[in-house]
């Protein structure tokens, strides 16, 4: 990658180069013992069907020049939960960043127990204009061809609100169209991102998570962003 500080947001898959998954994968093995050697080298350094297992960018809490704090997430799981490495990595070693949106085009890996909810989402995001991006368990299985959904996996996205896009018509067709729950963030740019179901609702201030934290935002102040879609 260029020099400079990388303009990574929240939720974006970084394709991590080898010297930094054996340095990512030594910094494991001494946070996290209790997970394994075996299965860390799965998670940071073998190749899966579609290649390695990408880190996601996560709160920005390091703020070290250089470096970003990312998290890989397993298809394993221990005592019930999600097994998830938080680390740093620099900079340098990124290799690749692929955005949600990008993934959600991936029409060839949708993972076959969610390719129909996937599909009426695209038909959704075409008839009310709404970019989507996929994230979550089934953004990491089209990644990499690992089994990450299960028949009760929730269905995780974000989504590129246009000038034009009828927000209001998605937001119901989510709510009736779809077989699992789906878990909707309503992307600001420059900003974070907000439960869709919050920012439609009737409060007057919603909770935007971004790369820093999280903090409350009074709407008006974002659909002053320019984007004249988020009033409906």
């Amino acid at each position: 990658m260029e020099k400079g500080r990388l303009p990574v947001r929240r939720h974006e898959y970084l394709m991590i180069g080898g010297k930094g998954r054996l340095y990512a994968y030594g910094e494991a093995v001494r946070q996290y013992p209790d997970i394994g050697k075996e299965h860390l080298g799965e998670l940071l350094l073998d190749r899966h069907d579609f290649g390695t297992v990408p880190a996601i960018v996560r709160r920005q809490e390091n703020k070290k020049e250089g470096f970003l704090d990312v998290g890989w997430s397993s298809w394993k799981r221990k005592d019930g939960l999600r097994i998830r490495v938080p680390l740093t990595v620099r900079e340098a070693d990124v290799e690749q960043m692929i955005s949600p949106y990008e993934v959600f085009l991936m029409k060839e890996r949708w993972p076959k127990q969610v390719r129909e909810d996937l599909k009426r989402l695209f038909s959704a995001g075409e008839e009310c204009k709404a970019d989507i991006g996929l994230i979550g368990a089934v953004g990491m299985e089209v990644l990499t061809g690992l089994p990450y959904t299960g028949p009760e996996s929730d269905l995780d996205i974000i989504i590129g609100s246009r000038t034009d896009s009828d927000l209001g018509a998605f937001s119901r067709r989510l709510g009736t169209d779809f077989e699992r729950r789906v878990d909707a963030e309503l992307q600001f740019p420059g900003i974070g991102g907000v439960k869709l179901g919050d920012w439609m609702g009737e409060g007057q201030s919603v909770l935007v998570k971004s790369l820093d934290g999280a903090a409350l935002y009074k709407k008006k102040e974002l659909i002053q962003t320019g984007n004249a879609s988020l009033v409906g």
